[in-house]
């Protein structure tokens, strides 16, 4: 296994490692600082998503696996068809009530953009549950 030292506040994890190196001859499963050996890349069976160097989106990697999140992007994928179906809706509606008194009609130009602003931002709540983060 090829180690990787990504932070300095893994020198623990480096002198653990060490230790394994001076004591571990007796342990065969010890892999030390020294003697750990590189692995070979996996092969990856996933498509390669722009954004992200080993094929995996931020989907294949932790949504479908954890419920929390899978039941969070279904209810954001609710909330969206519901606002879009309100909006839908509501502009449908407008040009009948175009005879109401203005507060009326001022009240359902509103209530659509509020509508539509709610579509937009579940919109961009589903797609961050697909989006790749690059550190």
């Amino acid at each position: 296994e090829g180690l990787v030292v990504l932070r300095s506040s893994d020198a623990f994890v480096i002198a653990y490692r060490q230790w394994l190196d001076a004591v571990g001859a007796g342990m065969p499963w010890a892999i030390g600082w020294r003697t750990a050996t590189p692995r070979a890349p996996a092969a990856v069976s996933h498509v390669a998503f722009a954004g992200h160097r080993s094929g995996w989106s931020r989907f294949d990697r932790h949504v479908s696996l954890s419920r929390c999140s899978s039941v969070a992007l279904q209810r954001a994928i609710i909330v969206k068809r519901l606002a879009l179906a309100a909006f839908v809706g509501l502009a449908a509606a407008a040009y009948p009530f175009a005879t109401l008194p203005v507060r009326l009609r001022l009240l359902g130009a509103v209530a659509t953009l509020c509508a539509a602003g709610v579509a937009a931002t579940a919109a961009t709540v589903e797609r961050a549950f697909h989006q790749n983060f690059v550190r």
